[in-house]
């Protein structure tokens, strides 16, 4: 009963910082360009971007041009369209769609949970992922991963249903559809659902015994799919992919894995049939991850020519992309037998619980107080933008258009106002798009260089960036 009360506490506490997440926090540069995608979709039919490529590919400057989405992160585009369509574009109402799916995520770790084991684990289990900084950030960004960590759980689940002969053809059709959805959410072909589903669905059916893969061997397996992924995606393999490796291994299945999960849990040597299952699939995963992350760090490594460390810097939230890995390898530790249990009050390393708890607790709450971006820009001259404006993004490299893209969010949500975008790297001479381009408005990240003259007057704003208009724009 104590640790009941312990877990239940803990599950207010995390399901308080979601709340407040949503609440406070901006939504993420990814989710803005998906929102420009979806708005662009109603507005005309065709889901595209308006100012040019996401990537600057080493360009000094933007080229306005239509971007199409190319029937790619359908089912993410459906969802927000979907809501956008009932509930309406503002900000405010996205916010809430991004909670109800942070909620929705953990009711299906709870559900699929107390199904496998019991219900003081699944409370535990929830109130573990409840306080998981990623799902907190997801929540206020907008992010996916907690939508990718309820079909992953249900995929797991579905396929553990299976291996256990219970209702196996619903669960095989909810796990492969599930496998599916995450693939379109991530932009890639839901048609490897086939690959990557029917192996695992063969061995649960055929409820085959296969032990899960000693570290050292995974680590390995982790270094060959990496150099094979960045390989076949047409980069260049130099020390830099290494580097990139140990850091995924170090920050990804180290802090992202293991510390933030199973750090919790009491050490058993027991196993079953089960938990040797889970533990595999968790494996798999784990090697396909480090390979995609590998891989898309060299990809904007080589795109804005920096160097690899400064991409690893740049690109970080990347490595939330392990945390669809939590539930499954929780559930290899409770499958262990039917005794496992997530303990705290009676766990040999409460006192490391209880740090680790306050440390989690601090960074998450660290994560609320968050300077006024680009989102709170768009805010401020949103009224004072005039149709067919055109504005001049002045910035480093890195996520500009993205922010680009944040910022036509708001100035223009309804994409019918004809304002144009563009942007230019801080370091080059970008007079010339002033008047080939007919500028109105010039935002800067920094206290870059400037060539504007007596023609252009400072805009007042509360953020951190510095804005400037024509005189006769306004």
């Amino acid at each position: 009963m104590e640790d009941k009360r312990i877990w239940l506490g803990i599950l207010f506490v995390g399901i308080f910082f979601h709340v407040a997440s949503a609440a406070v926090m901006p939504l993420g540069l990814d989710a803005h360009i998906h929102l420009n995608y979806v708005t662009d979709d109603l507005a005309d039919g065709e889901a595209s971007l308006d100012w040019g490529e996401v990537r600057t590919e080493g360009s000094e400057y933007s080229t306005p041009e239509e971007v199409k989405a190319d029937d790619r992160w359908q089912v993410w585009h459906a969802i927000i369209g979907l809501w956008i369509a009932i509930f309406g574009s503002t900000l405010a109402s996205l916010h809430i769609l991004s909670l109800a799916i942070s909620f929705g995520c953990l009711a299906t770790v709870y559900w699929c949970t107390s199904k496998i084991s019991s219900q003081e684990n699944a409370i535990a289990l929830t109130a573990i992922c409840s306080i998981y900084s990623p799902l907190i950030r997801a929540s206020g960004r907008l992010y996916q991963e907690n939508i990718v960590l309820l079909l992953a759980t249900l995929a797991v689940f579905g396929l553990l249903q299976i291996f256990r002969k219970k209702r196996p053809t619903l669960w095989a059709g909810i796990s492969f559809f599930s496998v599916m959805a995450i693939l379109s959410l991530k932009g890639l072909n839901p048609a490897y659902a086939i690959v990557i589903f029917s192996p695992a669905a063969y061995i649960a059916i055929k409820q085959i015994e296969i032990k899960p893969l000693p570290l050292p061997v995974v680590f390995g397996v982790c270094v060959v799919a990496a150099f094979l992924a960045t390989v076949l995606r047409g980069e260049e393999v130099s020390l830099d992919t290494a580097y990139f490796i140990v850091r995924t291994l170090f920050v990804g299945g180290f802090i992202y894995v293991f510390v933030a999960t199973l750090f919790f849990s009491s050490q058993s040597d027991s196993e079953s049939p089960e938990s040797n299952l889970l533990l595999l699939l968790t494996q798999v995963g784990f090697v396909g991850l480090v390979a995609y992350i590998v891989m898309l760090l060299e990809v904007e490594k080589s795109s804005l020519g920096i160097s690899a460390s400064l991409a690893a810097d740049q690109f970080s939230y990347i490595f939330r992309y392990m945390t669809v890995l939590i539930v499954p390898l929780w559930w290899s530790f409770l499958t262990r037998s039917k005794t496992e249990k997530i303990t705290f009050a009676e766990n040999p390393s409460r006192n490391a619980m209880i740090y680790a708890i306050i440390l989690i607790l601090f960074l998450n709450s660290t994560m609320l107080n968050t300077t006024k971006g680009m989102e709170y820009v768009g805010e401020e001259i949103s009224n004072e933008v005039e149709d067919g404006d055109n504005i001049l993004y002045v910035s480093e490299p890195y996520h500009a258009m993205h922010r680009l893209y944040t910022l036509q969010i708001t100035v223009d949500p309804d994409h019918d106002r004809e304002i144009t975008g563009y942007w230019a790297d801080y370091q080059y001479n970008w007079s010339h798009i002033l008047e080939d381009s007919d500028i109105d408005w010039v935002i800067f990240t920094g206290d870059w260089q400037s060539y504007l003259d007596d023609n252009w007057t400072e805009f007042d704003t509360e953020t951190d960036y510095l804005i400037y208009h024509r005189k006769t724009a306004l």
